[in-house]
């Protein structure tokens, strides 16, 4: 509960206050280790006579010494990524906004989470009684009682494969109903006037309607598009990690980067398209699945070191606002546990023998209910991205330079010179992040100006 109600919070105060919050969230993952690290270095020292300690001296040494090493590895990190942090504000406000101005966009993970919740415990609770089920008869029970599990036949293993692969896919069907649900309902905030200055709302009951849109219309695009995209992810992931290190100019990989560029050429050619950012040409355009991941390739690729500073910049985001929620789930369960009568005692029935374990299961329970909180921003920055680009690209193709054209270029020069801005009216308003833009120093002082106007 605390991690749903922290990313809550976390989400209504980043649109205020993304600065502060990103930044200290990245202090918690740098000074939280750091400070874990530092307490079990003193309960080394003290041979293990502290609260909190695992009892054995090795094991406290050993904590301590990876706990320091996450901490400086993270310190590290923020103090070499200064810009792209500055860079992360930027597009967290801009998706805040968003959020904020869709609030139905707020309950699309817990609808998610609780989908996948039913899907995973009837996969659980079916995988129980086919792994158990030969224990109803009288003769395999008293045959293999000295098992828990008696051994499984082939048509047991069978059914037990098909079940994984069930689960596996239907998870992945709701992940790409999930995305194509926050994509839609961006795309609708986009076209109604949420990038210009006033802002602007998605329709009444919007997530609603992109529920409606995606089963009436595309559900058989999602189940196909989810299964290439679940078995290409591994994949893709792998050829881009090798992909980025061979991109990287003057590394100390530069023998490894001449002989393989073709790393580069595959994972752009055969992997890259087969990503979720599909489905945001298919809520646009509504074509299938391939057609959709090609187009939206395209598009990205047109505007691709933006789209590669987004992906870094998001990420911190996420990783900061995981690393604070997981920090105040790590610090409430040892909170309860210092606290509430029982856990401390030891002849109490209630007696908790190994108190760091249990905070890491806090922690890590607070990480599993916030995780798809902070992954909505990822969705969403990336549709903002794709609409603006989609929305640039045909005001510019819309556009015929003819003779008309450039003589209405002539009159906008003539009034913009005379001062008296009887045009301005017509100029379209654009008021992405910064790092979208290529604004000069003029039109940062117009923009400054207006903003500061009564």
């Amino acid at each position: 509960g605390t991690g749903v109600v922290m990313s809550y919070v976390y989400i209504t105060l980043l649109r205020f206050r993304a600065a502060m919050l990103v930044n200290i969230g990245m202090c918690l993952l740098g000074l939280g280790p750091l400070t874990t690290g530092a307490y079990f270095l003193w309960c080394w020292k003290k041979d293990c006579q502290c609260w909190g300690s695992t009892g054995d001296k090795f094991t406290d040494g050993a904590t301590a010494l990876v706990a320091m090493l996450v901490g400086v590895t993270f310190m590290t990190i923020s103090w070499h990524l200064q810009q792209d942090i500055a860079l992360a504000i930027d597009c967290i406000e801009m998706s805040c906004k968003a959020v904020l101005e869709t609030p139905s966009l707020k309950l699309e993970p817990v609808l998610a989470l609780f989908c996948r919740g039913v899907v995973d415990f009837g996969s659980i609770y079916v995988a129980a009684l086919i792994l158990t089920c030969d224990l109803a008869n009288d003769e395999v029970r008293k045959r293999e009682e000295r098992w828990i599990i008696p051994p499984q036949s082939l048509r047991q293993i069978f059914m037990l494969i098909t079940l994984a692969f069930w689960c596996l896919w239907t998870n992945w069907i709701i992940t790409a109903v999930s995305d194509f649900v926050i994509m839609y309902t961006t795309e609708l905030w986009v076209f109604t006037g949420g990038l210009t200055r006033r802002g602007g709302h998605a329709p009444c009951c919007s997530l609603l309607r992109g529920y409606f849109i995606c089963l009436r219309y595309h559900f058989g695009t999602i189940i196909l598009g989810s299964l290439i995209v679940g078995v290409a992810q591994p994949f893709r992931l792998v050829t881009g990690v090798l992909a980025g290190m061979v991109r990287l100019e003057q590394n100390s990989m530069a023998i490894f980067s001449c002989f393989c560029s073709w790393i580069v050429d595959a994972h752009v050619i055969y992997l890259e398209p087969w990503c979720r950012n599909a489905y945001m040409d298919v809520a646009l355009n509504a074509l299938c699945f391939y057609e959709s991941a090609l187009h939206a390739a395209w598009v990205n690729h047109e505007y691709m070191n933006v789209v590669n500073i987004l992906n870094g910049a998001t990420w911190l985001f996420q990783l900061a606002g995981l690393g604070a929620i997981t920090s105040l789930g790590h610090l409430q369960t040892c909170v309860i546990i210092k606290y509430y009568p029982g856990f401390e005692d030891p002849f109490s029935p209630d007696y908790v023998q190994n108190p760091f374990l249990l905070s890491l299961c806090g922690s890590a329970v607070a990480f599993i209910m916030a995780f798809p909180f902070m992954m909505i921003f990822d969705t969403v920055s990336d549709t903002i991205l794709f609409a603006y680009i989609v929305q640039k690209m045909r005001e510019e193709k819309q556009e015929e330079h003819n003779i008309y054209t450039r003589a209405c270029g002539l009159v906008h020069t003539v009034d913009d010179f005379i001062g008296l801005g009887c045009l301005d009216q017509r100029q379209k308003d654009y008021s992405m992040p910064t790092f979208f833009l290529d604004l000069d120093e003029t039109e940062e002082g117009a923009l400054h100006n207006d903003n500061a106007g009564p």
